[in-house]
This record gives C-alpha cells, structure tokens and sequence, in this order.
C-alpha cells in the first residue's frame, strides 16, 4: 500500500496483479489505478479485511 503523489492524492494498493487499486480518497491521475479495491478485489465479500485497510489508508495517508 501507498500514497498518491497526486494531488487530491488517496491512499492506494499496489497490487501483486501490477496494478493500483484505489483504497481511500481520490487519485487524480488518470488510468492511475484499475479500480476500488472494495469493489474489484474483495467484491465487498470480507468486509472486516476491507475496512482494516480502509483505517490503514487514512492512518497512512491522512491527506487523502
């Protein structure tokens, strides 16, 4: 998981696809990531996983 340097820069996930995967708040590049990691990879089916890394994002990443 990283940052964006981006501005309006989320956190997001570098995936081991080698794609990014927006996690929280907003990447302004485009075709920067594939997706919301929410949707794309776990389909919302683990939602405890999904809102650890939620919480990891915005601790990481709090300009996101």
């Amino acid at each position: 998981m990283a940052c964006s340097d981006a501005v309006n820069g989320g956190a997001y996930l570098a995936a081991a696809d080698g794609e990014n995967y927006l996690l929280t708040g907003t990447i302004a590049r485009a075709g920067f990531v594939k997706g919301n990691a929410g949707v794309a990879l776990w389909d919302m089916k683990d939602e405890g996983a999904y809102a650890e890394w939620l919480d990891a994002g915005e601790k990481l990443c709090p300009g996101g």
